[in-house]
């Protein structure tokens, strides 16, 4: 009989292969370990710069007060984190590009100096910190702290120039790590080189030449300004549309009384097409006032119980005529403007100024004049403290003229109206210019400015118009107390159930030059992401933000 050979692995080939199957997987599960442990980490560095650049863009267009706010109700709802806020002073030296410090002064070429008078060669600027505490982000809940800062830096420096060459100064952007003067400067994620204190705050920054030397903040209407729809209220030229409608409308109403007074002349008109005429022939002769209610309030959402704003802008016409020997007194409204505003403090309103016109003519030959009543109404009917009202007229023509003397042509008849001409340039090169021919005439346009009486300090008016009260025909603001042609003109506040009006405060109708911002204007936002594990990143970033 055949003896079967059975062969199998001996104990010493299978050791031999287990070690040799090790030795080939060892580095191969280490790289999987090591990939994973990158991939954590790269994940959890993403979780943590998600954070700060959402925590940024937040806080970019957030209002200082909101975002405070915001936080507030955010840790009453979850108690493990903490919340503390903080206003600190810094000083900063402003450096070129090799590191060398730069002789400071300001605009007017004076040395700035501290609260005590010495001369300083640094500038100081205000960091407001808001640290929201024990927060936990990630697959991992690491531990961090989020602190949002918010400076004016930005501002200070643009008020500042060189000593020497008499330049203005700007921060520098877009450098590099190879332009960086020291070792002890750091570039932004906005490619500024700065250096920080223990607190994280700079105390030197890299600037450039520039030739604009200006601290945006004493900067008036004309240059910069946030007109944001949601934060600022922009009253257009719109109220000035509804004159020609309101004139319509009540010469409308003048011909349905005529059909009650005198059928047969209305008759005639309306086969002929000659109202006018009709009218004129049974005494119309209408003089028309125009008031414009500016109403400002804080309310509350009967809804959702948020505080706003509410601005209206309101436009009245009352009409006085004789018709068949009887005398009339129509008066229009119309609303033209109305926003409610879910925002901190109240809106500034900026409204585009044109006098109640009378009448205008197409004179058909490419020029047109306008006439102006010699009288217009504003009624300021404001609830709340601190109003700013910008009251611009957006060109200059008669109404803004005040040299009398320069203007010598009085038009005949119209002692009562300003009138301007418009005509098309003769220069073939200022085809898209137009030129105004003004002609003075007895009187300018009287703008008579009251309040309600309603116990709140008056709102300021800043106007490009001329504000001087030495009671010539240069001064076109009357601060009257009670305008009798509209009586029955109401507040838009319920409260109330009669207007009562008073006399405006003189003095708070100021040029447009006086208003000068105390918000910042240009402010730097910066988000540092501080983990409690010293071995983990410190993510910081930074952004420009306007007004608070």
């Amino acid at each position: 009989m055949a003896k079967r050979n059975n062969k199998g692995f001996s104990l010493i080939e299978i050791v031999i292969a287990m070690a040799v199957l090790t030795l080939l997987l060892t580095p191969i599960i280490k790289q999987f370990a090591q990939t994973m442990r990158v991939s954590r980490q790269a994940k959890q560095q993403q979780y943590i710069n998600e954070e700060a650049s959402y925590s940024l863009e937040e806080a970019q267009v957030t209002p200082a007060k909101e975002y405070e706010k915001k936080y507030l109700d955010y840790v009453a709802a979850n108690p493990e984190y903490s919340f503390t806020t903080g206003t600190d002073a810094v000083q900063c030296t402003l450096v070129d590009s090799s590191g060398n410090v730069i002789d400071i002064v300001d605009g007017n070429g004076n040395k700035f100096k501290d609260a005590s008078g010495s001369e300083i060669n640094y500038v100081e600027y205000t960091v407001e910190s808001y640290v929201l505490g024990n927060l936990q982000i990630g697959y991992n809940k690491a531990e961090y702290d989020k602190v949002v800062t918010v400076d004016n830096l930005a501002t200070q420096i643009r008020g500042c120039k060189n000593s020497v060459n008499d330049m203005g100064l700007n921060v520098k952007y877009n450098m590099t790590e190879a332009e960086l003067p020291t070792d002890e400067y750091t570039l932004t994620n906005e490619g500024s080189a700065v250096k920080r204190d223990a607190n994280g705050n700079v105390i030197s920054v890299v600037v450039e030449e520039t030739t604009f030397v200006g601290n945006p903040n004493d900067t008036n209407l004309g240059n910069m300004q946030n007109l944001d729809y949601e934060t600022v209220a922009m009253i257009n030229g719109t109220a000035t549309n509804f004159d020609d409608m309101a004139e319509n409308a009540l010469f409308s109403q003048a011909m349905e009384k005529l059909k009650e007074i005198n059928y047969s002349d209305w008759e005639q008109g309306m086969l002929h097409n000659s109202n006018d005429n009709i009218l004129l022939q049974n005494g119309y002769s209408p003089i028309i006032n125009k008031l414009t209610k500016i109403y400002v309030e804080k309310l509350t959402d009967a809804t959702t119980g948020k505080d706003y704003y509410q601005v209206l802008c309101d436009v009245y016409y009352k009409c006085s005529y004789t018709l068949g020997g009887e005398t009339f007194t129509p008066t229009l409204s119309y609303n033209v403007f109305s926003q409610k505003f879910f925002i901190e403090k109240c809106p500034d309103i900026y409204f585009q100024y044109q006098p109640f016109i009378s009448s205008s003519t197409n004179n058909g030959d490419g020029t047109y004049t306008v006439n102006y009543a010699d009288n217009d109404y504003i009624l300021i009917d404001n609830y709340v403290e601190d109003v700013k009202i910008y009251l611009y007229k957006p060109f200059s023509d008669a109404i803004n003229v005040t040299d009398n003397a320069s203007y010598s042509d009085v038009i005949a008849g119209k002692s009562d109206t300003y009138t301007y001409t418009t005509k098309a340039p003769t220069d073939a090169d200022k085809a898209s210019e137009t030129a105004y021919e003004s002609f003075l005439l007895n009187n300018a346009v009287a703008i008579h400015v009251a309040k309600a009486n309603n116990n709140v300090k008056d709102a300021k008016i800043f106007t490009n118009l001329n504000t001087e009260d030495n009671g010539t025909n240069s001064q076109f603001f009357i601060a009257s107390s009670t305008f009798s042609s509209f009586s029955e003109v109401k507040s838009s506040n319920a409260s109330y159930a009669s207007l009562n009006m008073a006399d405006y405060d003189r003095s708070l109708i100021l040029p447009i030059d006086a208003d000068t911002r105390y918000d910042d204007r240009l402010r730097t936002v910066t988000v540092t992401m501080l983990p409690a594990d010293q071995h983990a990143n410190t993510v910081i970033l930074s952004g420009a933000k306007g007004e608070k």
